[in-house]
């Protein structure tokens, strides 16, 4: 049951970083010379299409930990997605497991 839940994980992260690449592809075509000028920490820190690529590489390693940890039931690789999951709900939605 988990594996497969952790295998669509996958292909949604490869999903993401395709569309990444093709999305930075696509910017990087239509730069023309007059603003090759220079890459600020701006561009890279808030393009979406690195962001995208990022965010797949992530889900992808915890995804494949996930599936590791559940058909070799190693408990280490499952506590660390569980850990990283805690951590993923408590930056982005400010509580945790103590919390009522």
């Amino acid at each position: 049951m988990y594996r497969t839940y952790f295998v669509f994980l996958q292909i949604v992260s490869w999903v993401l970083i395709a569309v990444g690449i093709w999305a930075y592809l696509e910017t990087q075509e239509f730069k023309t010379v007059d603003q090759d000028d220079g890459v600020d920490l701006f561009d890279i820190f808030f393009d979406f299409s690195i962001l995208f690529i990022v965010f797949g590489v992530v889900v992808f390693i915890l995804a494949f930990f996930g599936a590791i940890g559940a058909l070799r039931e190693n408990v280490c690789l499952l506590k660390t997605v569980s850990k990283c999951n805690h951590f993923a709900k408590e930056c982005l939605f400010g509580w945790t497991r103590d919390q009522s």
